[in-house]
């Protein structure tokens, strides 16, 4: 595992031509806190017209300290360009951390009040929000997915998440400061069996050498999600590691982000 500010610049293993030279509208403030603006920043594809819309990829990040500014970590500023290259509008944001699940209300109301600021903000950022997918990482896995089928649903047409923690209700002794209503309402694994009618399609990444608690919860989701008969496309990477698709420089890697490229594109299309 490379030192953490080497992590931190860390671009993803997939490219495409000329996606390094899409620029970024930068800093654009989504949510006031007391100490704090949250902000975005929104990469837009080549050649656009002025007068048309695109659809629009959200990038939610997992554990992180604000300070940090997870939006700006080579990552999420390459995966930004990397939908932007291929026609779609890259959204990234940063928002609160969770503080190991305990102030899970907090990321979620964030990301509430930042498809909110997209919606109002449409015609600006030039985004249809009739076509706005969900790309989830890591720990961003409840609260990510919690908004593909909450309130907020009706903006968004497929999800996917990498790597990502799926079932709460699995590992529950590792959080017992949260209740078990909470536990529920934030447990994809849980939710799809609930309400499987509401569900976009889903496309999970699961690394094979990834924690096996996170794995474990993918695997729930999995037959939970098959079992309710919902859209999903399940794609493992034996080999993987968590965060694979920054620390494995394999073909495996570059064909599991194509074909996440390609499910957004198909689910996005205006068809």
């Amino acid at each position: 595992m490379p030192e953490q500010n080497d992590f931190l610049k860390m671009r993803v293993v997939y490219a495409i031509p000329g996606m390094e030279n899409i620029s970024a509208r930068k800093n654009l403030a989504y949510k006031q806190l007391d100490d704090a603006a949250l902000q975005l920043d929104v990469y837009m594809p080549p050649g656009l017209d002025a007068h048309s819309t695109a659809p629009a990829v959200i990038f939610i990040h997992g554990e992180a300290p604000l300070a940090s500014q997870p939006k700006e970590w080579g990552c999420f500023v390459s995966y930004g360009q990397l939908l932007a290259a291929s026609g779609c509008i890259g959204i990234t944001f940063t928002h609160r951390p969770t503080e190991r699940y305990a102030r899970l209300h907090d990321a979620a109301s964030d990301i509430d009040d930042l498809i909110s600021y997209l919606a109002a903000h449409a015609a600006d950022l030039q985004i249809d929000t009739d076509r706005i997918g969900i790309w989830a990482f890591s720990a961003s896995g409840p609260y990510a997915v919690r908004a593909a089928v909450g309130e907020t649903r009706l903006h968004i047409r497929c999800a996917a998440a990498y790597y990502a923690v799926m079932d709460l209700q699995h590992g529950r002794e590792q959080i017992p400061d949260v209740d078990d209503e909470t536990i529920q309402q934030f447990s994809p694994a849980y939710l799809v069996g609930q309400q499987p009618a509401v569900f976009p399609p889903m496309l999970v990444a699961r690394a094979g050498k990834d924690s096996p608690i996170i794995n474990e919860s993918i695997n729930r989701f999995v037959q939970g999600a098959l079992a309710s008969n919902i859209t999903l496309d399940c794609l493992n990477h034996p080999e993987g590691q968590h965060a694979f698709d920054i620390l494995n420089d394999l073909p495996r890697s570059r064909e599991i982000i194509k074909r996440t490229l390609d499910f957004f594109l198909t689910h996005l299309s205006a068809a």
